[in-house]
């Protein structure tokens, strides 16, 4: 929850009550008010011991409500529900307690509540937030693991993610080499909207396994990139597809990353 912290400053024995600071009407926990005192303009620290209350009249209603003293003499509370919980002017002043049962008084100031739009709404469902939901989604890397299927793994990618594959688990590999492993990728229903998916790949290349074979289904329904079905030979590759709505096909293109001279 983000917080503001709105500071002012009040004298004691000076009337400056044209302070007004403005609030949205309905908030909750996320707006605090930072009270330093002064007499005649000269600092006035609270005692760190003292009790410190917001006094609120709201129409012909009062409360207070305490706050807490600050290691720099200020006090700091949380505008109260009560104060917000509806449009227009709310008076308010700021009262400090001793233990010996003393009692000093700031000055007033003023709270604008300000109306809100829609006080009381709770979130819609909504393609407008769904869209929000699924740009989100775009950036962040999505873990995707293999799910078994009919003799072998199934990798089976949403549209318009970014995932990260890895292939390390010796569970994928037997004395004769890989498990079959396929891509199935899925048919986009909407054309409104480019479409992609792209894997970054990690595959090591064991002895007894060799390089990675992966089944890409029928490939007469794909466009590769230079027109080949591509052997992968890295341990470390991505897969970049991105939807062709002319064609009706998915283009994929990978790229293999070679162990740089020199390197471990």
């Amino acid at each position: 929850m983000p917080q503001i912290v709105c500071k002012i400053i009040l004298d004691v024995a000076i009337n400056d009550g044209g302070q007004i600071i403005m609030a949205k009407q309905g908030d909750r926990g996320s707006r605090l008010l930072s009270v330093a005192l002064t007499d005649n303009g000269a600092s006035l620290p609270i005692e760190a011991d003292a009790a410190v209350l917001l006094n609120v009249r709201r129409g012909e209603e009062c409360a207070a409500f305490e706050g807490r003293v600050c290691p720099d003499g200020s006090a700091l509370f949380a505008l109260p529900s009560f104060a917000l919980a509806e449009e227009g002017s709310v008076l308010c002043d700021v009262s400090v307690l001793d233990a010996a049962g003393g009692r000093l008084t700031s000055s007033h100031f003023q709270i604008a509540v300000e109306a809100a739009v829609a006080p009381d709404a709770a979130p819609s469902e909504s393609e407008e937030s769904d869209l929000v939901a699924e740009l989100l989604s775009e950036q962040i890397l999505h873990p995707l693991l293999p799910t078994a299927g009919d003799g072998g793994f199934v990798l089976a990618p949403a549209v318009n993610r970014k995932y990260s594959v890895d292939l390390s688990d010796t569970g994928l590999i037997t004395d004769k080499g890989w498990v079959p492993l396929s891509l199935q990728l899925p048919t986009p229903t909407s054309t409104a909207r480019e479409h992609w998916i792209v894997l970054y790949c990690h595959a090591p290349v064991h002895e007894s396994a060799g390089a990675i074979t992966l089944d890409w289904g029928d490939a007469s329904d794909l466009l590769f990139a230079d027109g080949a079905v591509p052997q992968i030979t890295m341990g470390d590759f991505d897969i970049i597809c991105t939807y062709s709505a002319t064609a009706a096909r998915w283009q994929i293109g990978v790229v293999q990353y070679a162990a740089v001279e020199g390197t471990a």
